[in-house]
């Protein structure tokens, strides 16, 4: 590149000429938009035949990692003041599930919430102990937590019930993970509800059903479920779906540029900066709550049935 980019300016002074500077300058430009084409050309070429040669999984994994952006965890150091440190195990798990977690080790051979043999794909989706729901809301008040700092606390709400117009409550059981006032539209509510799924479960594997499609399936059903009602109420619906390994939706990815557009407004920073530092920041929080599902504990513990020392004289 230094030799074609350089090509005018060494004829120049071979020839004891003046050199056209913008000449020059418009060839370096030209040159390095060619290599930059080249490398891009053969590194992909590479990645072909590499991945051509691995198993399934691994192969399925490093599909969403080429074609998705969710690697910018990796850009941050360490930071226990923001969220952004992580133990030597949980950096280790996620580097492995995105080569699709064939190297998880230190994992047990026996689940203790079901008794069934504990394997990646079982602590991925096990629901006994409730791991999958406590990782959920850790993404959800992360999203809350973002909602809060962009538009106030007085305009977030967590799980709020689906009302009647009358404000009677429909159905208990309906009711969205938490809602923001203004996000798309100034003064209106906004519904949002979360779902962290595995793009590489056993049903999805078995049918070589792609990440996109299961994202997409994901994200109607939300819908079927809770848009009709949300607009009967004047508001909005917004499912945020995203995999396991990093990949959001792009429902999800227009929630974080609507979130992040606001923020760099009320901070005074570059669009662009404070969108990375969301994208990450809702990247820890799916790295901790992929954790529990491979770390965390399924057992039920019991206490002593008291919360403070009143009960103390029926122990001593």
């Amino acid at each position: 590149m230094s030799v074609e980019g350089t090509a005018k300016m060494v004829e120049a002074v071979r020839q004891g000429t003046d050199l056209v500077e913008e000449e020059h300058n418009d060839q370096l430009r030209e040159v390095r938009r060619e290599m930059k084409a080249r490398w891009e050309k053969e590194e992909e070429e590479n990645v072909e035949r590499l991945v051509a040669d691995l198993p399934k999984r691994p192969k399925r994994a490093l599909e969403r990692v080429r074609k998705e952006n969710m690697s910018g965890w990796l850009t941050v150091g360490p930071s226990k003041q923001y969220g952004f440190d992580l133990s030597r195990e949980m950096f280790r798990d996620r580097l492995n599930l995105r080569h699709g977690g064939q190297e998880l080790r230190g994992l047990p051979s026996v689940c203790d919430g079901c008794g069934a043999p504990f394997s990646l794909e079982h602590a991925l989706n096990c629901k006994k102990g409730g791991n999958i729901k406590l990782g959920h809301d850790q993404v959800r008040d992360e999203c809350i937590h973002l909602c809060t700092m962009a538009y106030g606390a007085a305009g977030v709400k967590k799980e709020p019930f689906l009302r009647e117009a009358s404000g009677n409550v429909r159905d208990k059981d309906l009711r969205a993970d938490f809602l923001a006032i203004g996000v798309w539209e100034r003064q209106r509510v906004a519904f949002f509800d979360n779902r962290i799924l595995d793009a590489d479960a056993p049903s999805r594997f078995d049918r070589n059903t792609s990440y996109v499609t299961a994202m997409r399936a994901a994200v109607q059903e939300k819908k079927t479920r809770y848009l009709e009602r949300c607009e009967e109420m004047a508001g909005s619906f917004t499912p945020l779906v995203c995999t396991v390994d990093g990949v959001f939706h792009r429902e999800f990815v227009a929630f974080m540029k609507r979130v992040a557009a606001v923020l760099a407004g009320k901070w005074g920073k570059s669009y662009e900066e404070v969108m990375c530092w969301v994208r990450i920041r809702l990247q820890f929080a799916l790295i901790r709550a992929v954790d529990l599902r491979l770390r965390g504990s399924r057992m039920r513990f019991h206490g002593a049935g008291f919360s403070d020392g009143a009960g103390l004289c029926r122990v001593f």
